[in-house]
């Protein structure tokens, strides 16, 4: 909905205000949030980001048509495969990683369910922080390249701070989840509007569908509601009836799916990786594709092993050339306007908040210990939120059957307490 009401007034604001200037700002604006906050090292999230922009200036540049880093390889003239750089990076560097750590454990993973679905009382718990998370979901959602986990944390810290049993959260407590995963589910909307208005994806999962559209020969951004209305309309539509369709889809399938922990860990390595290797294929239909996919899937691993964030490397593979041409274009009138003829205080304010955005959560981790320097908590979480989680961990730790029990409904179990016993003094009778 919100989509559908914000995406054309934005658009057409872009249209008339975004020239290559505020759209090259934009880019740097995004990659520099991505860089701020998916990392405990800002020099980690630096280079991660500056790795994407190398990857994105393989191929034919544009402005010139000049092939760039292709080493007489005919598969790179277009450029790294955008969705095999992607799968490699998250899914099968996950894979691998799983594949090099796996030891059998123990623990025995919840893999059955009982009551599900919030009764009166939990539901009206609930309510004030599914709306503050879903407030939270719907602004974070509209920034470039924030996503839903910074949405999920700070949807968190902000029902804490608004309900009356702040000391429950991190516990368990309804009320933090639900505030959580509403925020997280909420970015859609803003992402999504982001997105199709400006070209500049909101998060991963929307970078992925820019990538698809790419391919297909749509290129997102306001020109797209000018030249394809009609598109624009359809996503709406598939939009909103896809949202009802995987809530029910995954409320009637949810205690199916629990039962896949009881799957042995190398048969879904095994299914992961062939559904891996034919989508990737698909995307193509080059073998080339998908060794670069299983390529990226070991850089991914020593990203992991090095702790610096996949996510600046995505970002900056797809948003990398985009940059490029815009700067390239804008660097092209320079010499013949004024500068802020050419450049508007909109740029302008975009590339000082890409420089804070930076700056700042450097500035702040640097004033404190080593041992706590984290951008990611710095920037978002408060340092009583921070010990609050810590401790709430140590006790969960201290109990671990209540990690590997079964969740039960206390009225179900007692009802059929209550049935046995009925049953037993019949048989008696």
């Amino acid at each position: 909905m919100l989509f559908a009401v914000a995406a054309v007034p934005i658009a057409s604001f872009a249209r008339d205000y975004f020239k290559s200037p505020e759209l090259f700002a934009l880019v740097v604006f995004g990659i520099a949030i991505m860089i701020g906050i998916s990392s405990k090292s800002m020099l980690k999230g630096i280079l991660a980001g500056l790795f994407g922009l190398m990857l994105g200036s393989v191929g034919t540049y544009a402005a010139t048509a000049d092939q760039r880093f292709t080493f007489g390889v005919l598969e790179l003239v277009e450029g790294v495969n955008f969705i095999a750089v992607i799968i490699g990076l998250f899914g099968i560097a996950e894979l691998f990683d799983q594949l090099l750590t796996h030891r059998k454990s123990a623990v025995r993973p919840i893999s059955s369910l009982g009551r599900w679905w919030p009764n009166r009382a939990e539901l009206k718990q609930s309510g004030r922080a599914t709306a503050v998370g879903g407030a939270v979901g719907l602004g974070v959602g509209l920034i470039p390249a924030a996503g839903g986990d910074i949405a999920g944390l700070i949807g968190w810290e902000r029902a804490r701070k608004a309900s009356k049993h702040p000391e429950m959260f991190g516990k368990g407590s309804i009320e933090g989840v639900a505030a959580s995963d509403t925020a997280s589910s909420a970015t859609l909307g803003g992402s999504l509007t982001t997105t199709m208005a400006l070209g500049i994806p909101g998060d991963s999962v929307m970078a992925v569908m820019i990538g698809s559209m790419i391919i297909w020969g749509i290129t997102p951004g306001p020109t797209l509601f000018t030249n394809r209305p009609d598109l624009v309309v359809s996503i709406v539509g598939i939009m909103l009836i896809a949202t009802i369709l995987s809530l029910a889809l995954s409320l009637v399938r949810m205690k199916g799916m629990v039962k896949l922990l009881d799957v042995p860990q190398p048969y879904l390595w095994s299914g992961i990786l062939i559904f891996c290797i034919i989508g990737t294929y698909a995307t193509s239909n080059s073998l080339s594709t998908v060794v670069t996919m299983l390529v990226f899937g070991v850089i991914g691993v020593l990203l992991k092993r090095m702790q610096v964030p996949a996510g600046p490397v995505v970002l900056g593979l797809l948003l990398g050339p985009l940059a490029e041409e815009n700067l390239a274009r804008t660097l092209a009138i320079l010499p013949t306007r004024p500068f802020f003829e050419v450049v508007s205080p909109i740029a302008l304010v975009l590339l000082a908040l890409a420089v804070l955005s930076i700056v700042m959560p450097a500035i702040r981790a640097a004033r404190r210990p080593r041992a706590e320097r984290a951008s990611l908590a710095d920037s978002i979480l408060h340092d009583d939120s921070i010990q609050q989680i810590e401790k709430a961990h140590d006790e969960l730790a201290a109990q671990p059957d209540l990690l590997t029990s079964t969740v039960r409904n206390v009225d179900t179990s007692g009802r059929r307490a209550r049935k046995t016993r009925k049953n037993s003094e019949e048989t008696e009778k």
